[in-house]
C-alpha cells in the first residue's frame, strides 16, 4: 500500500511539474496504445525511476521478496496498455485495469490529469482525480509537437523547456522548470 502510494503521487507530479512532465511526455505521446507504448520511456526517466523504489528496502523490506513483486507489478503495468481487454466489471472500480489506464493516455479534456494510480484506484478516488472510461478514447497528448524522429522523441519536453528557461527573466529558470505543463510557464519569459 505504501508503495502504490509512493507512485500515485510520483506519477501525479510527472504530470503536473513541467521538469518531469519533459521527460514523461514521451510515455504518452504515442497516437497509438498497445503494449509497445508501456515501454516508450524517456532516458531520464530510467535515471529517476528506479529511486522511487529504494525506501522499501531502506525500511527493511527483504529484497528477496521486493524484487520479485517489483518485476511482476512492471509486467501487470505493461498488460495494462492494451485495447484487446475491455471492461473488466468489477475489478475497473477497485484497480488499475487497461480501461482506468486507458482514460490516463487520453488527452479528451475530461480524462485529462486522471487516474494516476499504479495497482489500486484508492488515491485516485481519495484525492478526486478517480475518472472511469465513458467516452472513446483520443490517444497522445494536447501539446502539438510534432516528432519526426525517435531523437526528438526521445528528447521529449526538454528542448523547449530549456529554451523557455534560457528566454526567462533572470532569476525565474527554475519557476519555469517547476511550473505546471502548457502555457504557465509564459509568465515567467522576456517580453
Amino acid at each position: 500500500m505504501i508503495d502504490d502510494f509512493v507512485n500515485y503521487w510520483i506519477h501525479r507530479y510527472a504530470h503536473t511539474v513541467r521538469f518531469l512532465w519533459a521527460s514523461h511526455i514521451v510515455h504518452h505521446s504515442s497516437d497509438d496504445y498497445s503494449l509497445s507504448t508501456a515501454v516508450r520511456l524517456s532516458p531520464v526517466e530510467s535515471f529517476y525511476q528506479p529511486l522511487t523504489t529504494l525506501w522499501a528496502p531502506l525500511l527493511g523490506f527483504p529484497l528477496a521478496i521486493y524484487a520479485p513483486l517489483t518485476i511482476l507489478a512492471l509486467g501487470v503495468g505493461a498488460l495494462q496498455h492494451t485495447q484487446v481487454i475491455g471492461s473488466m466489471g468489477w475489478l475497473d472500480r477497485v484497480f488499475v485495469t487497461p480501461s482506468n489506464h486507458r482514460v490516463h493516455h487520453a488527452k479528451n479534456p475530461e480524462y485529462i490529469d486522471k487516474n494516476f494510480g499504479a495497482t489500486t484506484l484508492l488515491w485516485d478516488k481519495m484525492f478526486n482525480t478517480y475518472q472511469a472510461e465513458e467516452a472513446e478514447v483520443v490517444y497522445g497528448v494536447v501539446e502539438d509537437t510534432p516528432r519526426d524522429s525517435v531523437r526528438e522523441v526521445l528528447a521529449g519536453g526538454y528542448p523547449e523547456l530549456f529554451d523557455d528557461m534560457r528566454a526567462a527573466e533572470k532569476g525565474s529558470a527554475l519557476a519555469v522548470a517547476m511550473a505546471g505543463p502548457g502555457g504557465a510557464h509564459r509568465e515567467h519569459r522576456l517580453a
